[in-house]
């Protein structure tokens, strides 16, 4: 996985879920809502329980810590719906304007990137996570050292974090992870990097091999209904057949839901830090 700057517009169409309520308020301004953090006059949600947000990610964030952005924007986003009902995701492409002189037009796209953020009802409340994972020249550096993540699970999310744990580092039993549904989605760390169905993600996780194995602590939690769960965390990505070789960082979002017995994975982002 490696980035790129590139902007392409998420297909949604025929393959978004139709059965979302888009009415008072709508995904895409709950979305944008999260996105700006609560900066506007009259908004009505509150920050994220978790962030990646391009360059740091903190843990139960205030909107006084993730308010120093600029506002960002999305496309309409591809909205998933739990089985349940009682939660939904959004995954979109992102564009964060960077500042510019007054007068002169933004030129550098550096800021754009990918996000997923999961909603819980009650209906206005903000994401339990956000990341927001950029696009920007160059490929992961080896070097990087991203910020350290505490351990820090929901007792609900603990079947789900053990099930991460115990594939991660076995690429066919990573894959055989992802859920069966056809609206089950993952991100890489490349712009071109987008996967729908799960049969398409677990092909590509099988295709890539690559070994994953936690830097540091995990941060977990899941929705009121107990049947999704949402962790995060920091890993190193080596090629399964070459465990000596030097080990690429990313950050790992992932949502698991609930089926019968089994904690499944339907949604995936993997982002690396800018350069």
């Amino acid at each position: 996985m490696r980035i790129l700057v590139a902007i392409v517009v998420l297909g949604v169409g025929a393959s978004a879920r139709a059965d979302y309520d888009l009415k008072n308020p709508s995904i895409l301004d709950r979305l944008e809502d999260a996105l700006w953090y609560g900066r506007q006059e009259g908004h009505k949600i509150g920050p994220p329980h978790f962030a990646f947000d391009r360059t740091i990610a903190i843990v139960d964030p205030t909107a006084a810590e993730l308010g120093d952005r600029p506002e960002a924007s999305v496309p309409a986003p591809f909205v998933v719906n739990a089985i349940d009902g009682k939660s939904s995701w959004a995954i979109s492409d992102v564009a964060v304007p960077i500042p510019s002189e007054p007068g002169k037009p933004r030129t550098d796209k550096g800021n754009d990137g990918h996000v997923t953020a999961l909603f819980d009802a009650p209906w206005p409340a903000g994401p339990l996570f956000i990341h927001i994972g950029e696009l920007g020249p160059g490929v992961a550096d080896p070097k990087t050292k991203p910020e350290v993540l505490p351990r820090k699970i929901d007792p609900a999310a603990a079947d789900a974090v053990k099930r991460f744990e115990a594939t991660l580092g076995d690429p066919k039993a990573f894959a055989a992870t992802v859920s069966d549904r056809k609206d089950a989605f993952m991100f890489g760390s490349d712009a071109r990097e987008r996967y729908q169905g799960g049969d398409k993600v677990r092909a590509t996780l099988a295709k890539w091999q690559l070994a994953f194995k936690l830097r540091d602590g995990i941060v977990a939690g899941a929705t009121a209904s107990k049947t999704v769960a949402w962790l995060a965390a920091n890993v190193d990505a080596r090629p399964a057949a070459k465990p000596k070789a030097a080990a690429t960082p990313y950050r790992v979002t992932a949502i698991y839901e609930l089926h019968g017995k089994s904690w499944d994975i339907v949604e995936l982002q993997f982002s690396v830090l800018p350069p």
